[in-house]
């Protein structure tokens, strides 16, 4: 596999992968960013920050149009591969086909055996079980290790698993191209943090076989590789490149920020343009980086292996009708003269560009070897592996993995066996057990290359937690109005008040996305739903009662807020208002009303204001209708039906209204009474009213005889004489009354 292996291209040994794939899951990246912080593989950076941040700077990838081994996923290589183990040292030396898995291997669960199974975890647990076959020889040596091929003879007492053909070689002619369709592409990644604060994204694929005659041959590679370096305020820093027998990590080169002339290519300003070579899949950043080689002398020459290709300056970076081979020739040059490489471009060759973040496209121009189809083409995405940390220092990238501890991400559970994939043949002396696992996710890491250029140097797992990027946002909650805070402290609210939120976030979040804001709202010793995005204010509604309200942000990095709560007092009921008088009644003329009535909120937030009518009008007669009032029915108010009414106004501007309807009736006695108030008051002076007196007497007991003709003709007589006093001897408003009143009896005779 690339990126892994001391000598040339190291492989995941399509034939190999040590006990150590597992699913090769295809999902597309969120579109946004969740709901909440998620940190699922444990390393300190929220997932979907992780995924965020692939996207933006996943790489363009240039393939030359005569590849013969094209990109391929985990399971692909599972679905067409046989899991192996060898013991050597023995007598005889053993390679047999695992028993206990028939055909081939299929998915990552299959490889990775039962759950609970003993092993160390590079091992297969299923050739540890009770029925395990393979015991011809003790082995001292365990090596974690995976080969395209069966364990060379005479290596010693080392076990081995690895992944090959139904015979245990090799892939089959027929696979070693790879998929055509690019639905099958899969870019691999791992995020974590760095010890400046910052981040560091690798990026990897894997190929179904590595072509280099003559150089290295093998099934599996994992390569096109690069590890983009991001600083404390997630800028860009650089590019690692990871080829063949430089991939620890590789060749750095800056972004084109960090340095004039620019070392990098850009595609959209954020992603970085590599180019690979045919057969072998190392990284390259330009023509330059691909053609170096040791020229110092004409007859020891060193050039570079396989073809890339690359576009001009002025081309479109995307499009692959505008790539062209790169040429690479030594010539002589000074005196005396020296080898000196030179490089130049061809004239259109064609070849294919896949731009590897998730929406992303495949696209071919050409005449090529192998045609993808379709074309253009999706491909099977960007995929994050999460965390394995095999050893408390070799290759705990993340402070709060312990040893042994594994989170993997998207179904990945294939990094579980991640060991030294692909070290066979020549390289195979110089990686020792002791070195740690090394494959995808800890490419480049072991020994003195962890402290070198993970975590700068330093012997210690880096720890996110510090770092600038991970300043949390601040949320505060605004009550609107109507509200009302008592005295003991409690905030009344209604369901017309507005709740409304304001976040505020760094300025570098703010480059990566808005701020979101998130709220609920429960009765408090309830249930607590699920919080609800923020579009605008909200209300509480609900049961009159006391509401916890929660609310936070994730700013434009995902950083959480801690949740916030506020608790309110929903009011949604008036004040009750109680009315003692009036009554639902029928009062006689001449009687005297006192008002009684009170107002009361209960729990609520409280009376604000009471408001008392009388048939709408807020005073009657020059004074108002307090409670305790006393009406003089006679003087004050007419005949006929009236209401009175109690309006009041809590604290949060819920409104009562408590009304009592009653009437003002005549009897036979009450108007007898309007003459004696009328005497009394002065308002008759005539003969102390006797003559009024008399006919009223002499009207009532017609009336009471039932001979409503008679008292009518009495009553009608009383009017006359009113009439006629009136203004002289009866103050002109008492007569009027009078007059009224016996009216209503003419009319009202039973």
């Amino acid at each position: 596999m690339s990126i892994v292996l001391p000598g040339h291209c190291r492989r995941i040994a399509t034939v190999t992968v040590l006990a150590s794939w597992l699913l090769a899951f295809t999902v597309a990246a969120q579109a946004q960013l969740p709901p909440v912080r998620v940190d699922d593989d444990h390393d300190g950076i929220d997932d979907a920050l992780e995924q965020l941040l692939a996207e933006r700077y996943a790489p363009v990838i240039y393939i030359e149009p005569g590849e013969s081994n094209y990109p391929v996923n985990v399971d692909w290589i599972l679905q067409r591969g046989y899991l192996w183990y060898g013991e050597q040292g023995c007598t005889p030396d053993e390679n047999e086909r695992l028993p206990d898995i028939s055909g081939t291997i299929g998915t990552q669960a299959q490889l990775l055996g039962p759950d609970g199974a003993a092993g160390a975890p590079w091992i297969h647990p299923n050739s540890w079980g009770p029925n395990h076959h393979l015991t011809h020889c003790s082995s001292d040596d365990a090596r974690p290790l995976a080969t395209t091929e069966p364990m060379p003879e005479g290596f010693g007492d080392d076990q081995l698993w690895w992944i090959g053909n139904a015979s245990g070689d090799d892939f089959n002619d027929s696979d070693r191209v790879g998929s055509l369709n690019p639905a099958d592409w899969v870019t691999y990644f791992h995020a974590y943090p760095a010890s400046d604060g910052g981040m560091i994204i690798q990026y990897w694929h894997t190929f179904a076989f590595n072509a280099f005659e003559g150089v290295d041959r093998h099934g599996g590679d994992w390569d096109a590789s690069i590890q983009v370096r991001l600083g404390p305020d997630l800028q860009p820093i650089g590019v690692w490149f990871s080829r063949h027998n430089n991939d620890h990590p590789g060749d750095f080169r800056e972004w084109p920020s960090q340095s004039s002339p620019p070392q990098l290519r850009l595609f959209g300003g954020t992603h970085p343009v590599i180019t690979i070579d045919g057969g072998g899949h190392g990284a390259y950043s330009s023509p330059a980086d691909w053609a170096f080689c040791d020229c110092t002398t004409f007859s020891s020459v060193t050039g570079p292996v396989g073809n890339v290709v690359w576009t001009r300056d002025g081309d479109a970076f995307d499009d692959p009708t505008q790539l062209r081979k790169v040429n690479f020739a030594i010539v002589e040059q000074g005196s005396p003269p020296v080898p000196v490489p030179v490089i130049s471009l061809s004239a259109p060759s064609g070849g294919t560009v896949w731009k590897t973040w998730t929406d992303g496209d495949v696209l071919q121009a050409g005449p090529v070897d192998n045609a993808i189809s379709p074309n253009p083409s999706p491909h099977g995405g960007l995929i994050n592996v999460g965390e394995y940390n095999p050893g408390s220092v070799c290759c705990r990238q993340a402070a709060g993995l312990a040893e042994g501890q594994f989170y993997p991400l998207n179904d990945q559970i294939f990094i579980k066996y991640s060991g030294r994939w692909g070290t066979t043949n020549s390289g195979i002396g110089s990686l020792q057990a002791s070195d740690g696992p090394r494959g995808p996710v800890f490419q480049g890491f072991n020994g003195g290359i962890f402290r070198s250029w993970y975590n700068d140097a330093s012997n210690f797992a880096a720890d996110p937690t510090t770092s600038p990027w991970r300043v949390e946002p601040t949320t505060s909650l605004q009550v609107g109005s109507p509200s009302f805070v008592a005295a003991n402290g409690a905030t009344y609210v209604s369901t017309k008040t507005p709740m409304t939120l304001s976040a505020s976030q760094t300025d570098l979040a703010a480059q990566y996305g808005a701020i979101r804001e998130f709220y609920r709202f429960f009765p408090v010793n309830g249930v607590a739903g699920a919080f609800a995005l923020y579009g605008g204010p909200f209300v509480v509604s609900g049961a009159d009662g006391t509401y916890g309200v929660n609310f936070y942000s994730l700013d434009g990095l995902n950083n959480q807020e801690i949740v916030e709560a506020q608790v309110v007092s929903l009011d949604n009921t008036p004040a009750v208002a109680t009315v003692a008088q009036p009554t639902s009644t029928q009062y006689v003329h001449s009687a005297t009303l006192t008002l009684s009535y009170g107002v009361s909120d209960g729990n609520g937030s409280g009376v604000k204001s009471v408001t008392p009518k009388m048939d709408g009008a807020t005073m009657l007669s020059g004074h108002g209708l307090a409670s305790g009032q006393t009406i003089n029915l006679l003087t004050e108010m007419l005949l006929g039906t009236h209401t009175f009414e109690v309006d009041s106004l809590d604290n949060v501007s819920n409104a009562g209204i408590t009304s009592v309807m009653f009437s003002i009736i005549v009897t036979a006695d009450s108007i007898k009474d309007d003459v004696r108030q009328f005497l009394a008051t002065g308002k008759i002076t005539v003969d102390s009213g006797n003559s009024l007196l008399r006919l009223l007497n002499a009207a009532a007991s017609s009336r009471a005889g039932g001979n409503c003709t008679a008292a009518g003709q009495t009553y009608a007589a009383f009017v006359n004489e009113v009439s006629a006093l009136s203004g002289k001897k009866i103050d002109a408003t008492a007569a009027q009354i009078m007059i009224s009143d016996a009216q209503y009896l003419i009319a009202h005779c039973p």
